[in-house]
């Protein structure tokens, strides 16, 4: 579960980076030979192999920085 919610934030802001730079799916899919349904897939955080998320990170020239942070308290 808690790897779940992990690849579905890392999805929405290569999402959100995809869309900056007004790349459609199937333009990023020819660039990095990742075909595109896979690529949406993962925006929606529901790829189970790392690895394309390691290969679009690459491609984008990003990494991943974790940060830990206070627990929201109600």
């Amino acid at each position: 579960m808690f790897n779940d919610k992990i690849k579905r934030m890392i999805g929405e802001e290569l999402q959100k980076y995809r869309s900056s730079r007004f790349w459609q799916l199937k333009t990023l899919a020819a660039r990095t030979g990742i075909p595109w349904y896979i690529i949406d897939n993962m925006e929606i955080g529901s790829v189970r192999r790392w690895e394309y998320y390691r290969r679009l990170l690459d491609f984008y020239g990003k990494e991943i920085k974790i940060v830990l942070v206070d627990s929201k308290k109600e």
